[in-house]
C-alpha cells in the first residue's frame, strides 16, 4: 500500500504554517509523512503546541531557498512508494482528503497526477480568515457521484504525485523559475503528464486561504507574469495560445486595475514589471532569473 507523504515549502508564515498543520490532525486518514521545506527554519517553522500527532509526523529539510527548489528538496527525499501531496502552507484540506486522495491513485494506477476541488481561494480577495476556512470546510458536503478527469495541469495549493513516476522519469521542479516561481505548478504538471495522467477531482476538498505575506513583490511578480509564460511555451510545458492569453490577461488587469487598486494587491508595481517583461522580450535579454537582479519592491 501505498504512503501519503504531505510536502510544504515554506517562507515566512510561521502561525499560519502551525495552523494549517493543527487542523491536519482531523485527516480521516493520516499522512504517514509531513515534509517541511522552509527557507530559515528557526524564522519560517513554528511548532510548538501541536498535537502530538502531527510532530510526530513532521520531518524539517534542509535546502536551497525558492518555491521550485524547496519542492524538489521534498522530492529527493521521498521513496518510490509515496504518493506526495504539495500543499501551500495555507491550504486547508477537508478531514476526507488524505484518504480520497490515496483511493483515487489506488483504484487508477494509471494516474501520475492531480488537483482537487478548492472551495474558496482567497487568492482573489484580501484572503481568507482561518476561522471561516473551518467553517466552509465542516459545511461541506463530499458530492453523490465523485468523479476525475484528465485535465494536463494542477493547481500549485493543492497537488499530488505518485513518486515513482517522479523518480523513475527525473521529473522536477524547474529551477530557472526562482522565489515564488510563477506558473512552476503548470509546467510540472504538465512534465509529469508526459508520462502518466494528471488529473483533476470534484471530491478531494479544500479552502485556499491565500495569505499575502510571504509572495513576491509587484514588480518581481509583475515581470514574472509576462516572461514565466513566455518562458515556458518556448520549452513545450505551456501552448503558445495560452501563453498570450496569460500575458495580455495580466497586463490588462493591472492597467485597468492600477487605476484604483484593490488594498492588497501592488497593482502599480505589477503593471511595471510587465512593461520592464515586455521590454526584455523584445529586446531578447528576457529570462525569469532576472527577477534576482530587481530589488525587493
Amino acid at each position: 500500500m501505498a504512503n501519503i507523504v504531505i510536502g510544504i515549502a515554506t517562507c515566512g508564515r510561521p502561525q499560519i504554517l502551525a495552523e494549517a498543520l493543527a487542523y491536519m490532525v482531523n485527516q480521516t486518514r493520516m499522512p504517514d509523512v509531513i515534509y517541511l521545506s522552509p527557507i530559515n527554519a528557526a524564522k519560517d517553522i513554528k511548532l510548538t503546541g501541536l498535537p502530538d500527532a502531527i510532530l510526530q509526523r513532521v520531518k524539517v529539510l534542509a535546502g536551497p531557498a525558492g518555491s521550485s527548489a524547496q519542492r524538489n528538496t521534498i522530492i529527493n527525499a521521498l521513496s518510490y512508494d509515496d504518493i506526495v501531496q504539495f500543499l501551500d502552507d495555507d491550504f486547508l484540506m477537508h478531514p476526507t482528503y488524505c484518504e480520497q486522495v490515496l483511493a483515487l491513485f489506488e483504484r487508477n494506477p494509471e494516474v501520475g497526477g492531480h488537483s482537487g476541488k478548492v472551495l474558496a481561494d482567497g487568492v482573489n480577495s484580501g484572503g481568507i480568515d482561518i476561522a471561516d476556512a473551518i467553517t466552509i470546510l465542516e459545511g461541506a458536503k463530499l458530492p453523490d457521484e465523485p468523479i476525475h478527469w484528465h485535465h494536463g495541469t494542477t493547481y500549485g495549493c493543492n497537488m499530488a504525485f505518485r513518486a515513482s513516476v517522479l523518480l523513475d522519469n527525473h521529473v522536477r521542479f524547474d529551477e530557472q523559475l526562482p522565489l515564488y516561481g510563477w506558473f512552476e505548478d503548470l509546467d510540472f504538471s504538465a512534465s509529469v503528464d508526459r508520462f502518466a495522467p494528471v488529473v483533476n477531482s470534484n471530491y478531494c476538498l479544500g479552502v485556499h486561504l491565500g495569505t499575502k505575506a510571504g509572495r513576491s513583490p509587484g514588480l518581481r511578480l509583475g515581470y514574472s507574469q509576462v516572461v514565466n509564460p513566455w518562458y515556458l511555451a518556448k520549452k513545450g510545458t505551456m501552448p503558445w495560445k495560452l501563453a498570450v492569453i496569460s500575458i495580455l490577461r495580466r497586463v490588462i488587469a493591472n492597467t485597468v486595475r492600477s487605476i484604483k487598486p484593490e488594498p492588497w494587491v501592488d497593482r502599480l508595481g505589477r503593471l511595471k514589471g510587465n512593461l520592464l517583461g515586455i521590454k526584455d522580450l523584445l529586446t531578447g535579454k528576457a529570462h525569469p532569473a532576472r527577477i534576482l537582479e530587481f530589488s525587493r519592491k
